[in-house]
């Protein structure tokens, strides 16, 4: 994991540090977990090639994951 430096908007700070207070969570946690949510929803036609390779081995992964579940 890297760590980077943002600035946000004043709202989006007050909202997030609402929900960190509300669920006892760290601000830098409640920003990271909406980041790693926007993430998740990208169209994948806008992702790298590498990207939607790895994602699809993910899924393939699980799928077989289950597969030996059910086995």
């Amino acid at each position: 994991m890297i760590q980077v430096t943002l600035e946000i908007a004043e709202a989006i700070e007050q909202d997030a540090r609402s929900i960190a207070q509300q669920t006892q969570h760290e601000l830098p946690a409640v920003l990271q977990e909406w980041l790693e949510r926007y993430a998740a929803q990208i169209p994948v036609d806008t992702l790298s090639d590498e990207r939607v390779l790895a994602l699809s081995q993910m899924q393939i992964n699980s799928c077989s994951m289950e597969l030996s579940a059910l086995s």
